[in-house]
């Protein structure tokens, strides 16, 4: 029984697009040709990692800077690695996705697919080879495990999501890797569709949030907005009856006949100066700032 996809979640307006991509998983891989394994990309990794003074057994790598396509594999299997990968990037290609490379990123292949980067790679499967114990051997002794090459080649999608489509392939019994190319790219291609909507679902989230962060503070506007209003009518008050205050005891001078008529015109404005209902008077007093600005200027010689 065949690997079954599960249901991409797509955006309604991408949803045409699956028809596609059920048509490239359903092809057969296509030959490789001279001309696919020409492809600058291919040519370029083929150099540098034939260049590699990797040892036997070891994994090949390119010297910094080198523009090469994320192979993971050793020399057995590095000719194997090159068709594999040319056959994908010529469906890629015909598909109209573009292939990059990063030279200063570990994960160095991307495609672009539908406005989404997919990172990806070929590696080569190794697995763990203890070293037999050793009876002379003290018991705190470290046998370090030697990672051996398989030969079985994976192709993996390195976007990090939980869930979702299908992301890796490999060599199994039943079929190799070369004739799931195609699958290879429709995975891709449903990862590509499948952050697409992703994307827009965190978007909307986020605008979302952001609404309602707004209504709120729109909401916190307006209380401080009524409290500087009742704050402000408080004060006025407090001034309004200081300055009445004063009127009243303006009369009781008055009549007392304890203060002269300059006296009495000075406390009237005064009251006036209190009062908010009232236009200001102005007074020695509000020029206090630029006295004492004045006097620190005279103090130190300026």
């Amino acid at each position: 029984m065949g690997f079954l996809q599960p249901e991409t979640a797509v955006l309604p307006e991408d949803a045409h697009e699956l028809e596609r991509v059920e048509r490239i998983a359903a092809e057969a891989s296509p030959a490789v040709t001279r001309a696919m394994l020409a492809h600058p990309l291919i040519e370029k990794t083929r150099v540098a990692l034939s260049e590699s003074r990797a040892r036997d057994g070891e994994k090949l790598w390119a010297s910094r800077g080198a523009e090469c396509l994320d192979l993971r594999v050793t020399k057995n299997t590095l000719a194997r690695g090159l068709r594999i990968m040319a056959s994908i990037l010529h469906i890629l290609e015909r598909e109209e996705f573009k292939v990059v490379v990063d030279s200063k990123d570990t994960e160095s292949t991307r495609v672009t697919i539908y406005g989404e980067t997919i990172r990806f790679g070929l590696i080569e499967r190794s697995r763990q080879i203890k070293p037999p114990p050793n009876p002379k051997d003290s018991p705190y002794s470290y046998n370090p495990v030697r990672l051996e090459p398989t030969g079985i080649l994976s192709i993996e999608v390195w976007n990090y999501y939980s869930g979702g489509p299908q992301k890796a392939w490999r060599d199994r019994e039943s079929v190799k890797l070369e004739e799931q190319v195609p699958k290879c790219v429709a995975g891709m291609m449903r990862t590509a569709l499948k952050e697409r909507a992703d994307t827009k679902a965190r978007e909307e989230r986020e605008l979302a949030h952001q609404k309602k962060v707004a209504e709120v503070e729109a909401e916190l506007e307006t209380i401080l907005a009524e409290e500087k209003r009742i704050k402000l009518l408080r004060r006025d008050a407090g001034a309004w009856h200081r300055a009445e205050r004063i009127r009243k005891y303006i009369v009781a001078v008055r009549e007392s006949g304890s203060k002269d008529g300059e006296w009495l015109r000075w406390a009237e404005r005064e009251a006036d100066r209190l009062d908010p209902l009232k236009e200001k008077p102005t007074s020695i007093v509000d020029s206090k700032e630029e006295v004492l600005k004045r006097l620190h200027k005279v103090e130190w010689g300026w």
